[in-house]
């Protein structure tokens, strides 16, 4: 079990006094069996920064003598479930919303301001999400991101559609982006080709519009792959989703350009426009992340 042993560095922006609010975003730096590193930041409630603790490093300072409670191991033994997908792109990022602060608009630049101003309190947040959750995808990616401000950072073409990400002296055309959320998290990701990306909580839904998106043939493939069929249903779902997203396609387009010839609880074929490939699918407590990549 790991505990505190130290940090590189604590800068006091503004004392905190007792009992005051505050918002606090804890980043993992990097870890091994015996230690782990977190730079942390804390924010007042109008969302200006107090303080910024960096090289967190947790250690065990017991030698193995303090053992790790059960609650906090993964039943399965699995620490991250979304791997599969990030094996298969350039980087994935995920947000839950409930972790957004109220001054999450202090991040957005005038474009993305100006479209969030414009939906109301689900569906900006679930927009909001998704901005914060490319903001920080581009500044894994690229150095000049991640010393940028979050407001020079443009996720939204001019019509405010299409997910992006713009910043002065980035490589042009060196990853393309897409975003999705449902009601619990908003997710973003980044492939060298075309990506589609879709996220949605595992319910029943999908198989009862099952006739609006899936064919015939797939509608027997959903019966006949051995999954449930409110799972089968909702992955072949996530896979035209991510299809749509990835050829920048409404998604009824999508439904008629794609097809799914094989459903896995894991990977499922699909052929996009007469381009063969593989939806990646994995499961986050009740929701399916389902990843789609397509050749240029």
């Amino acid at each position: 079990m790991l505990f505190p042993a130290g940090f590189a560095a604590r800068h006091v922006l503004q004392p905190i006094a007792p009992g005051t609010p505050t918002f606090c975003r804890v980043a993992p730096v990097d870890q091994a069996a015996d230690y782990a590193v977190f730079d942390i930041r804390i924010w007042d409630e109008a969302g200006d920064p107090c303080e910024i603790v960096t090289g967190v490093r947790m250690a065990d300072l017991f030698h193995g003598a303090v053992a790790v409670p059960d609650w906090i191991v993964a039943p399965d033994g699995r620490t991250d479930p979304l791997a599969p997908l990030r094996a298969a792109c350039a980087g994935l990022v995920v947000v839950e919303l409930a972790a957004l602060p109220p001054f999450v608009a202090r991040v957005f630049s005038e474009r993305e301001r100006a479209r969030f101003a414009d939906l109301g309190p689900d569906r900006g947040r679930s927009f909001a999400a998704a901005r914060v959750a490319l903001k920080r995808l581009a500044r894994r990616l690229y150095s000049r991101a991640a010393t940028a401000p979050a407001e020079a950072l443009e996720t939204v073409w001019p019509d405010g559609t299409h997910p992006t990400v713009e910043l002065a002296g980035l490589p042009d055309g060196l990853h393309r982006f897409a975003a999705a959320h449902d009601e619990r998290f908003a997710v973003a990701v980044a492939a060298d080709g075309p990506v589609g990306i879709d996220v949605e909580p595992l319910s029943a839904r999908a198989l009862k519009g099952l006739r609006m998106f899936a064919s015939e043939d797939e509608q027997q493939r959903i019966r006949g792959c051995g999954l449930e069929p409110e799972e089968a249903a909702l992955l072949v779902w996530t896979a035209k989703e991510a299809a749509a997203k990835a050829r920048d396609v409404p998604l009824a387009s999508a439904w008629r350009m794609s097809e799914v010839r094989a459903i896995g609880a894991e990977r499922s074929e699909i052929v996009v426009d007469g381009v063969a490939a593989l939806a990646h699918h994995a499961r986050v407590e009740g929701h399916i992340f389902t990843l789609l990549s397509l050749p240029e």
